[in-house]
């Protein structure tokens, strides 16, 4: 039996696991997590790990570990620090890598959250899936990223760095002139990166403006938007929208919400569609917040797919075979030899 410590760094929340693997078995034994350190100084993150993960070890009563994964956001320098992060409070250099060996001195590996979650989607792959490849993992949430494996092999980059698909140049949404909106500039500083438009984050930002613009036009909400739940002291309130709220909208028939959706499904089809082409992969799998829209994701998106016919046939374009656990386990796939793994938790008191 052999036991690994792994890291999830979130913009909201990091956190840390231990987990014994036997044979082809991995068991997540205990997990803990907190809120990510809003702290300005750059090696407030790696201090949290590190008493983070000195709580965990005491927890398991274990400290022989045999190597430290970790999944975090980017951009990455040599796969060891953080390059200015907009997700954090801090800014320069982050060092993860380093500090934590340090302090554990055991194999310790960091990569894109995203190219950890292509990783874990070929280790953990189910039996319907076993013989799969080539994959292209997308993650539709606050952001957006990719990750490639190619025969088996993890596609990283020279710094760890392959996969941003949400920073790839796309065009002014049509609908944007007909509301007068402008070009949006990303976290990275860039105008209209594709997760500027088609992220979680981008539906809910997006919707919001709208309505406030109908409101200063019209001096009301549509319908779906009119009550309590989007109100402080009477007065709209867009810190209450989600990406839910958006999605629901336009389920429910609210023409405004589904030009958000609609735009932002055309966004993410053509970009899948394109990296079809690219890569000619058996499989694409989507996970992350907006992922959980299920059918009303995949249905219309699975309509406007357009890659050549030729590479289209037969690729399985879909949900996330691992779904919420993916967060999980991805750190994990870093460490783990070659081989296809099935996973579990133990009963945590």
């Amino acid at each position: 039996m052999t036991m690994y410590l792994g890291a999830d760094i979130g913009g909201t929340k990091v956190g840390v696991s231990a987990v014994r693997v036997l044979e082809s078995q991995l068991e997540i034994v205990k997990t803990l997590s907190e809120l990510t350190t809003i702290s300005p100084d750059p090696n407030a993150l790696s201090l949290q790990l590190i008493e983070l993960t000195e709580r965990l070890m005491g927890d398991v009563g274990e400290t022989d570990f045999s190597g430290y994964g970790i999944s975090t956001f980017g951009p990455l320098i040599d796969g060891r620090s953080i390059d200015n992060p907009s997700n954090l409070t801090a800014r320069g250099i982050i060092p993860v890598v380093d500090p934590l060996y340090n302090r554990f001195q055991i194999r310790t590996v960091m990569a894109n959250d995203a190219n950890c979650g292509a990783l874990a989607e070929y280790r953990f792959r189910t039996d319907q899936n076993a013989d799969i490849q080539n994959l292209v993992y997308i993650t539709l949430s606050t952001g957006i990223g990719g990750g490639f494996v190619n025969k088996g092999v993890l596609i990283e980059g020279k710094n760890g760095n392959a996969g941003e698909i949400g920073h790839m140049t796309v065009p002014v949404p049509p609908y944007f002139s007909k509301y007068e909106l402008d070009p949006r500039q990303c976290g990275c500083r860039r105008i209209s990166c594709l997760e500027t438009y088609a992220s979680g984050r981008a539906i809910q930002e997006i919707a919001a403006d709208l309505l406030e613009r109908r409101i200063a036009k019209s001096g009301s909400l549509p319908k779906h938007w009119n009550d309590g739940r989007f109100r402080t002291d009477s007065r709209f309130d867009r810190t209450k929208i989600t990406t839910k709220d958006v999605f629901e909208a336009g389920r429910n028939g609210d023409w405004l919400s589904q030009e958000v959706v609609d735009g932002a499904i055309d966004y993410v089809a053509a970009a899948i569609s394109n990296l079809i082409n690219l890569f000619d992969p058996e499989a694409v799998f989507i996970g992350g917040g907006v992922a959980r829209q299920d059918d009303y994701l995949f249905g219309p998106l699975g309509n406007k797919l357009y890659p050549l016919p030729t590479l289209r046939k037969g690729v399985y374009v879909g949900p996330s075979q691992l779904g919420y656990d993916l967060g999980l386990v991805a750190p994990f796939a870093l460490l783990l030899p070659d081989e296809r793994y099935s996973f579990s938790k133990a009963t945590q008191n």
